[in-house]
């Protein structure tokens, strides 16, 4: 990412890349879903017919936005990298396996899907979902936290503090996908980085989480 000056501030411009992939090669998807958000698939458990993996994104250096569709079984390991995942299903479940404990997610409100040092296995079901894929700098520097402390942020929950504050962050995501993936308007670096530090903000106000901002919550999830 660069750094432009606009009314003597330093303000975040992200060239903004724009991507779109679609395989029926269970190794090809599995490459991509481990090296985009950490999740190693295993074998499918059931016959696949038409396409394992399809995703349409934005990208820029801090931040990535997309939709993703997974066939109707798949099973994965996950370790974190360097970015939160939030995912939003708009079709299907997801069986989370953690800490001796299972718990499914459905189309609804968003959720944690991933973030660094995560150590979990999870089950998709015919999954639709947007994706947002935020680098841990980016909430870090949105939260007030140091660049040598930002591995100090922790979240408390993988679902939104209130049903109303998810939805919330599902209607500011989809606004900041149209944006960024409208091709007969080309988005400025300038308007791209602005909407990553939209949705950090949208994302740290929406997961309860132990930033200065929030300094009564207490840690949880990771």
């Amino acid at each position: 990412y660069a750094t432009a000056s606009a009314d003597g501030r330093q303000l975040q411009a992200e060239v903004v890349q724009r991507f779109e992939y679609a395989t029926t090669d269970p190794d090809a998807a599995r490459d991509q879903l481990r090296r985009l958000y950490g999740a190693r698939m295993g074998s499918p458990t059931a016959a696949i017919t038409g396409p394992v993996l399809e995703l349409t994104e934005v990208r820029t250096a801090r931040f990535r936005a997309g939709e993703l569709r997974l066939p109707p079984a798949l099973e994965f390991r996950v370790r974190g990298q360097g970015e939160l995942v939030i995912a939003a299903l708009t079709r299907g479940e997801v069986e989370i396996e953690e800490w001796g404990r299972a718990e499914t997610y459905r189309a609804g409100g968003p959720l944690l899907a991933n973030w660094p040092g995560a150590r979990f296995r999870c089950r998709t079901r015919d999954v639709q979902a947007l994706v947002v894929a935020i680098r841990f700098d980016l909430l870090g520097e949105l939260a007030g936290i140091e660049p040598d402390s930002v591995a100090g942020l922790r979240f408390d929950s993988r679902t939104p503090a209130t049903a109303a504050v998810g939805a919330r962050w599902i209607s500011t995501a989809q606004h900041a996908h149209g944006i960024l993936s409208d091709t007969e308007l080309p988005v400025s670096p300038l308007v791209a980085g602005a909407i990553g530090r939209l949705l950090a903000a949208a994302t740290l106000a929406t997961f309860r989480n132990n930033a200065p901002m929030h300094p009564t919550t207490t840690v949880g999830l990771m």
